[in-house]
């Protein structure tokens, strides 16, 4: 009977610190995701404000180009890329020309 009671207790404590863990997991992504979560505040500021929609835009390609590189890095033969290099420095290169042309004019 001891036995019983003890395998029950046990059962329930871990029942217990499931279901909390559970609540607090759904309670924490309905305040970043839900209706008037900071997820989406941060969503609705970033295409209203074109300098952190810039940023935003900047740091995907960036993080996407990455990927490309890593994953054309597996074969150093590879034509395409040597070519993605020489884009994303010609790129790079035009941006500059850009900005220098802004503040010569």
């Amino acid at each position: 009977m001891v036995r019983l009671m003890h395998e029950t207790k046990d059962t329930f404590m871990t029942l217990l610190v499931v279901s909390c863990l559970a609540v607090g997991i759904a309670a924490a992504m309905f305040y970043t995701v839900g209706p008037g979560g900071w997820l989406g505040g941060t969503l609705k500021d970033l295409l209203l404000n074109p300098n952190l929609l810039t940023l935003f835009a900047l740091a995907g390609s960036i993080g996407v180009l990455t990927i490309c590189k890593r994953w054309l890095d597996r074969n150093p033969r590879s034509l395409f890329n040597n070519l993605l290099v020489s884009v994303v420095g010609l790129g790079g290169f035009i941006v500059l020309l850009q900005v220098l042309r802004a503040f010569v004019s």
